[in-house]
C-alpha cells in the first residue's frame, strides 16, 4: 500500500509491503513519483490512466516496475482518501504470482484471487 499527491504525483507514504514489492527504501521510495513505478509500455495502459479519471475508486491489473527496471503485473485498486485542501490516493497493489501472471498465449489470469473484481482495464465505479 502507498500514498500519492495527485497534483504532483509525490508518493507521500508507503508501508514495508510496497517497499519489498518495489525493490526500493523508504526514503528512495518517498522520492518517487507515480510515474517512476509505471511500466512505460503497459499494454493495458496502467496507472497513468487512472489520473485522468473522476471517480472516488479505480481497480484493475496493471504492469509495474521495480527499482531495477524489472517489470510485474499487480492487480491494483485505487481510492480518493484525501480532502479538496489535502488530495490523496491511496493505492493497494497485489503483485500477481508468476504462475498467474498474463501470457503471449492466453493473454489474461484471474485477478484479485478472491472474485470480487475481474477486469483487465481500470474502471471507475
Amino acid at each position: 500500500m502507498w500514498i500519492f499527491n495527485p497534483p504532483t504525483g509525490l508518493i507521500v507514504v508507503a508501508n514495508d509491503a510496497a517497499l519489498h514489492a518495489y525493490g526500493y527504501t523508504r526514503t528512495e521510495l518517498l522520492t518517487r513519483r507515480v510515474q517512476d513505478l509505471c511500466q512505460p509500455r503497459d499494454p493495458n495502459e496502467g496507472l497513468m490512466t487512472t489520473l485522468h479519471v473522476k471517480a472516488s475508486f479505480w481497480a484493475g491489473t496493471v504492469t509495474q516496475r521495480r527499482k531495477d527496471g524489472a517489470a510485474f503485473d499487480a492487480d491494483m485498486a485505487m481510492i480518493e482518501t484525501g480532502s479538496a485542501a489535502h488530495p490523496a490516493i491511496m493505492v493497494i497493489a497485489n503483485p500477481i504470482p508468476m504462475a498467474k501472471r498474463r501470457t503471449p498465449e492466453s493473454g489474461k489470469h484471474e485477478p484479485w484471487e478472491d472474485g470480487a473484481r475481474r477486469t483487465r482495464r481500470f474502471q471507475a465505479v
